[in-house]
């Protein structure tokens, strides 16, 4: 049952993110290779239940927050000290079927799944995302820890990064 693999792998995702709370230069190189390759075959299986039954238009809610921190844990670990070493257009193209797919489950325009399109869109395109005030990078490191493994997603969302995006 592909669904089922998809589950399961979602939260052997969530449960790996937990190493992103430690600091980065504590992280190790093959932890975040393996967290990496975890997200892209979270998201390529559910490419292939998409592909067998139109999931997008009537998967539970839960399934785009699963492909959500998917996709963002792709992101901050393409934009870390190790993307010459990984396969990122892989994660690129799992990183897309995440925006395709949230674009498919649209009922209405402005819903939720329409804005998450248009965010994830500039999020992979912003050269400043992860840029501190102070001008230093860090794509690896969380600073808000109150939702647990979902903390990826919410750190990534959140609205002073996405005002950064205008001048990305």
């Amino acid at each position: 049952n592909l669904e089922g693999v998809f589950y399961l792998l979602a939260a052997k995702l969530q449960v790996a993110c937990f190493h992103l709370f430690v600091p980065q230069d504590a992280i190790e190189s093959a932890r975040l290779y393996q967290i990496y390759e975890l997200a892209c075959s979270t998201i390529e299986t559910a490419q292939r239940v998409e592909e067998r039954q139109s999931w997008s238009k009537d998967a539970p809610i839960f399934v785009s927050k699963y492909l959500e921190l998917s996709a963002f844990t792709i992101l901050k670990i393409t934009r870390c000290y190790l993307n010459q070493k990984l396969d990122v257009e892989r994660g690129k193209r799992a990183y897309f079927f995440v925006i395709n797919f949230e674009r498919n489950g649209s009922v209405q325009a402005g819903d939720v799944a329409t804005r998450a399109v248009g965010i994830l869109t500039q999020l992979w395109a912003s050269k400043k995302i992860f840029r501190r005030a102070d001008g230093t990078f860090d794509s690896l490191s969380l600073r808000c820890g109150s939702r647990l493994a979902m903390s990826v997603g919410k750190q990534t969302f959140r609205p002073s990064i996405r005002h950064n995006l205008i001048e990305a």
